[in-house]
């Protein structure tokens, strides 16, 4: 499979880089204007245009792309799902369906997951805690949009690894997010969430917290 290609920008007045596929250009990574100073400087876009829904290209903080190439719990569960086609967890490797899909996930990654970690971490002044929540409040906002054709999940009408990724980092409450009035977005967290495999996992989770705790308080 052809792999990403990273070249120094061409533009002397700009620091940065310019992503390739194969021949294509397909991205950017460069300093942000304009921005607090405690967010990240740096970000880029990657991605095919157009996408699979209209604010899918919209910038990423260049940090939060990087972890997210990295084989951390998306890169698993990307692989995982690989191994089971059967699944219909993800689309099949080296497709155009794949390289759209790949774009929504690096968009949840970087635009969502990521934005959560500093507000939850309390790391950022007045100034970075509105930035960066009115940056995420947008972000769920585009999800609410490519949901409002009726869909049941994000890629169509099968659970993939995306539904997966966007529930268990629904980090709104934590992070100060408010985004109850996106009405569709909140109605699918609900679909989500009452499937038997997310109610195991949190049935799941909980045992671990209890067990975690027993363990601190012997």
């Amino acid at each position: 499979m052809t792999a990403l290609i990273r070249r120094p920008n061409d533009d002397p007045d700009r620091d940065g880089w310019r992503i390739f596929f194969g021949d294509v250009r397909i991205g950017t990574i460069a300093k942000h204007a304009g921005v607090p100073v405690d967010v990240d400087q740096w970000g880029g876009n990657c991605g095919f245009y157009p996408g699979v829904a209209s604010g899918l290209q919209r910038n990423g903080s260049a940090p939060a792309m990087k972890r997210h190439a990295r084989f951390g719990l998306l890169g698993a569960s990307c692989y995982l799902a690989d191994l089971h086609p059967e699944a219909r967890l993800i689309p099949k490797a080296g497709t155009l369906k794949r390289a759209k899909y790949d774009q929504l996930l690096i968009f949840l990654a970087t635009q969502i997951a990521q934005k959560h970690i500093p507000l939850m971490r309390k790391l950022l002044t007045e100034a970075g805690v509105e930035w960066t929540r009115n940056k995420l409040v947008n972000a769920y906002g585009v999800i609410d949009k490519l949901l409002a054709d009726g869909r049941t999940y994000l890629a169509g009408d099968n659970f993939t690894v995306a539904d997966a990724y966007v529930w268990a980092t629904m980090w709104h409450v934590r992070s100060g997010a408010k985004v109850d009035h996106l009405k569709k977005l909140m109605a699918y967290v609900a679909r989500v969430e009452a499937r038997p495999s997310a109610q195991k996992a949190l049935k799941d989770e909980a045992k671990m917290v209890a067990l975690h705790r027993s363990r601190v308080a012997a």
